[in-house]
């Protein structure tokens, strides 16, 4: 049975940053570039491997592994699940561990700790931090004051994202398997004025990771029963979408030429990148597609050219880098590499491949460290 789981140096992008406007030849003035990418690799709790928080220069094309545990002098601790950049801070929820670390954004030193409840995914906005906790809650915290407030939402919150002023929260139920995830299957709007519960829109099964595009819609992968239970229907995942006007739109996969599978996605500018990957562990084959979609016209834009270079072995996340639209893509050495060092992939936005580097074990999420260039 298939089973469904859970991307250069700086004067490369900095040329990849000035090709992409219209005139380039007399250009002067400030602008971003990524001078780094921060590497979430979540370690093995099974068998005692503590997660890591590596570095990528883009300068140097290096990568420095166990760079938290360097300046630190202490472990990161067990599952860290992902990692935003927000102000001069860095965000890092580590599950198993039960606290969000804040990290200064330039040395990674520990700025603070927020004790928290099984924390699955942080978003921010403004001087807030949004913590989606396993527990059942969200969890609002004030980074001037450290003060925490928390909301229920629903059994297993998986994933939130602040979008259109408010927040976005996925409600999995995802330990009620037994049951189907009967108190899932619902995506939950949080009013961020007043931090309350505004409404909850219906939909698929399982719901998990959820991205918002430039254009107000907003993205999630709805995971499906994973067919591990042979004894009810298998329910695959796919990916559905909230309109701009709030209601759920058909799954993407009907208005986007039938792509009906998602195991992640990330959403940059009109682009919303999607995996999918299947393993079957009786046979050991593996079925890997990889699909890019312009959420304005909601076509494929492409779906060859991912496929047409090196490719991941099994493939953990997608991420894109919104100054350069440069893709990362995650990935195991192998759909059973559970203990072994994984890599780290850079595309194109076209889905080119560009180069490659080994990080952790399991790696998971990215993020990145911008700078301004003045020419």
């Amino acid at each position: 049975m298939l089973r469904q789981l859970k991307f250069v140096g700086t004067a490369l992008l900095v040329l990849f940053a000035l090709t992409a406007c219209n005139d380039t030849d007399n250009y002067h003035g400030t602008f971003n570039t990524t001078k780094g990418a921060l590497v979430i690799n979540q370690g093995n709790q099974y068998n005692g491997i503590a997660g890591t928080l590596g570095t990528f220069d883009t300068n140097t094309l290096s990568y420095s592994a166990n760079a938290f545990e360097n300046v630190n002098g202490q472990s990161l601790g067990d599952t860290p699940q992902n990692v935003i950049v927000h102000g001069g801070k860095v965000y890092v929820p580590v599950f198993g561990s039960d606290r969000v670390w804040v990290l200064d954004k330039n040395t990674l030193r520990i700025v603070h700790t927020i004790n928290t409840n099984q924390p699955e995914w942080v978003d921010a906005y403004k001087n807030y931090l949004y913590i989606a906790n396993n527990d059942g809650f969200v969890t609002r915290v004030d980074t001037l004051t450290w003060e925490q407030t928390t909301l229920a939402v629903g059994p297993n919150p998986a994933g939130l994202v602040v979008s259109r002023g408010a927040l976005w929260v996925t409600i999995s139920d995802g330990y009620n398997y037994a049951n189907q995830y009967a108190d899932g299957k619902k995506v939950v709007k949080v009013n961020l004025e007043g931090f309350t519960v505004e409404k909850e829109i219906a939909c698929g099964m399982n719901p998990g990771k959820i991205t918002a595009d430039s254009y107000g819609n907003i993205y999630f992968v709805a995971r499906g029963n994973y067919g591990y239970d042979t004894s009810v229907p298998f329910v695959p995942s796919l990916i559905q979408y909230i309109r701009a006007d709030e209601t759920l739109g058909p799954n993407a996969a009907n208005v986007e030429q039938g792509f009906t599978l998602g195991t992640d996605l990330q959403a940059c500018g009109e682009y919303l990148y999607v995996i999918n990957a299947a393993y079957s562990s009786s046979s050991g084959s593996t079925d890997i597609d990889y699909k890019v979609y312009n959420s304005v016209t909601k076509s494929i834009y492409t779906d060859s050219k991912f496929t047409a270079g090196e490719q991941p072995a099994w493939p953990t996340g997608v991420y894109v880098d919104p100054v350069t639209q440069l893709v990362y893509i995650t990935s195991d050495p192998s759909p059973t590499g559970y203990n072994d060092q994984g890599w780290v992939y850079i595309y194109r936005y076209d889905g080119a491949f560009i180069t490659r580097f080994q990080a952790g074990i399991h790696p998971f999420a990215v993020a990145f460290i911008h700078e301004q260039v003045t020419v």
